[in-house]
Parts: C-alpha cells; structure tokens; sequence
C-alpha cells in the first residue's frame, strides 16, 4: 500500500516525467528488497528454530521474499495503470491491491510448497 500511495501522490500532484515514475519504481523495488530480505531471513530462523522443520522454513521464508517483492510492485505499477486507463487510482489501488496480494500470496504460498514437499507428498501417494 506504501508504494501506492507514493505513486497515486505523484499522478495526484501532476508528475508526469517518466523519469521521475521510474526513478521512485527503482527506489520502492530496491527498499522492498531490503525489507523482503530483513523479514525472510527473521521468519526463517524463527521457524527454523521454533519447528525445525527445513522443509516448512524454505517454504515459509522464500514466500514472504516474493510476496513482498510482487507486493511492492504492483503497488507501483497498478495505480499507474488504472490511471492510465481512465479509473481513478486513489479509489481503485487499495480495494484491487489487497484482494491481488491476497490472492497472489496464497498462490506462491502453496506452489512453493508444493514444490518444497514435493518428495514428501510424492512418497505419501506412492506408498
């Protein structure tokens, strides 16, 4: 929502110069990195130490990194597009970001499971 709000500020106040839109894209990008990073690496040895499960830390870990990571761009790149289709961004981005994080964050969740456990489920199917 942070990256939205930065970038329905811009449309709001007039900034049109592509320049400026990337130059704030690479800089909400490069703070998602360091932040996907900071709280992987803090849930990873939080589960890690609290399950001890590899499996169940990879998993949980390597979601939260992409999550926020597609998170913060779409949070950029959504407002500027229903902006550019004629809806109105400050309205739109809230509703349409959390739904699509959501619903994108519980996909990633259970693809990287499944291929995390996929050795594990496939001797439970297989005998």
């Amino acid at each position: 929502m942070q990256s939205s709000a930065i970038v329905v500020q811009s449309i709001a106040s007039g900034v049109k110069e592509l320049e400026s839109i990337s130059h704030r894209l690479i800089k909400e990008v490069s703070v998602a990195l360091i932040t996907a990073l900071f709280f992987s690496l803090l849930i990873f040895a939080y589960v890690y130490f609290s399950r001890g499960d590899m499996n169940l830390t990879y998993t949980v870990s390597i979601t939260l990194f992409i999550v926020i990571i597609f998170a913060s761009f779409f949070g950029t790149v959504i407002p500027l597009i229903l902006h550019k289709i004629k809806i109105d961004p400050a309205l739109a981005t809230g509703p349409f970001i959390t739904t699509m994080n959501d619903i994108l964050g519980l996909l990633i969740y259970l693809m990287i499971g499944n291929i995390v456990f996929w050795d594990t489920l496939k001797s439970i199917m297989c005998g």
